[in-house]
């Protein structure tokens, strides 16, 4: 009795797993077509600044301090985290199709870690979305939208608010599981005032992002 319960167990986790990425029933194709910015808000602008609280939990260590988006050029702007006594841990050059790692701290500056923490801040950008080519789902509602795409044999799929173009939640499918949920709160200027991203399983990382300033760029 014990074998089978344990086998049952077994199977139901196993389907849930296989089945948390799947689209809900709730939502029909409707195309299939590059996604652009007038479907889908960016979650940064060339035209403003952006100061954040970070926090990084990565395996055993903890890493907090601030994270400022800034426009240095028309196609190029960085992401810059520094703790709170001042220290660079990294500097993300941002471009329109692209991220590099351009400066990481010591300890961080691992490949495997870089490549981590580029995707994942490609992620929250909605990089592998905005200007990709993708499919678009809408709820019999009409409620909200739900889209994704492929690339690194991975699947992303992003659900939008209600009656907004603004996305509410991402999720992230490897071959078989769900590894990687990002959820976005927005403030009343419509601009993200937390982002909360999370992978699941045995790799331990997870990022918490809370706004503090936003400011026009110089132009």
């Amino acid at each position: 009795m014990a074998t089978f319960r344990l086998k049952n167990l077994y199977l139901s986790s196993l389907l849930i797993l296989l089945t948390g990425c799947a689209i809900p029933v709730k939502y029909k194709l409707a195309e299939q077509r590059k996604i652009t910015t007038t479907d889908v808000q960016p979650l940064v602008s060339d035209s403003v600044s952006m100061l954040y609280k970070m926090q990084i939990f990565l395996f055993n260590k903890y890493y907090t301090g601030l994270l400022l988006h800034k426009q240095t050029d028309s196609v190029t702007s960085h992401l810059v985290f520094v703790t709170e006594l001042g220290m660079k841990m990294f500097d993300i050059e941002v471009k329109k199709d692209s991220l590099k790692m351009v400066y990481c701290f010591g300890p961080m500056n691992k490949p495997k870690i870089t490549n981590l923490l580029e995707n994942d801040m490609g992620s929250i950008l909605l990089h592998q979305l905005i200007n990709k080519t993708g499919k678009i789902y809408v709820n019999k509602k009409q409620e909200n939208t739900l889209y994704t795409a492929k690339e690194g044999g991975k699947k992303y799929i992003y659900y939008t608010q209600a009656n907004s173009n603004r996305i509410a939640k991402s999720l992230v499918k490897g071959k078989l599981f769900t590894t990687q949920k990002t959820v976005y709160k927005f403030g009343a200027d419509n601009l993200p005032e937390s982002v909360s991203l999370k992978h699941k399983g045995l790799l331990r990382l997870k990022i918490k992002l809370n706004r503090i300033i936003t400011g026009k760029t110089n132009d």
